[in-house]
């Protein structure tokens, strides 16, 4: 089994993004659960966790932040239409293949193919540097 990181525990957290192509290195602010209004003056980027669904929230950081969305297969349609289109989407799946495999996502005859081992890939110890806060 896997080691998680500790921020893989905490609710409100900063670190640089090290996920997916763009924004690399960017401060950001990652929210899970809890308040993070007191924080988001710090941040011009905010990844809101799988977890947290408070759209009202969300929306309201919209104008005035980058704003990542993580979503899994299962909720992805949970999404209001609004937010979908104005926030950056990081679809996770929770599947192992190996390099040479492909994804295909999209409506069947119109989809998209991302080949496994030339993306950006992550390690545990990358989130070392990540601080919690309270």
């Amino acid at each position: 089994m896997l080691k998680l990181p500790k921020c893989s525990k905490w609710n409100l957290w900063e670190g640089k993004e090290i996920e997916g192509n763009t924004d690399l290195g960017t401060k950001t602010l990652f929210v899970r659960a809890g308040n993070f209004e007191k924080y988001k003056k710090k941040f011009s980027r905010i990844w809101f966790c799988k977890e947290y669904r408070n759209f009202d929230k969300i929306r309201n950081v919209i104008d005035t932040h980058q704003v990542a969305l993580e979503v899994t297969l299962n909720d992805i349609s949970e999404i209001p239409s609004d937010v979908f289109q104005r926030v950056k989407i990081y679809l996770k799946v929770d599947a192992t293949l190996k390099n040479g495999d492909e994804i295909c996502i999209g409506t069947p005859f119109y989809d998209e193919a991302f080949l496994i081992g030339s993306g950006n890939s992550v390690h545990g110890e990358q989130y070392q540097n990540d601080k919690e806060l309270k």
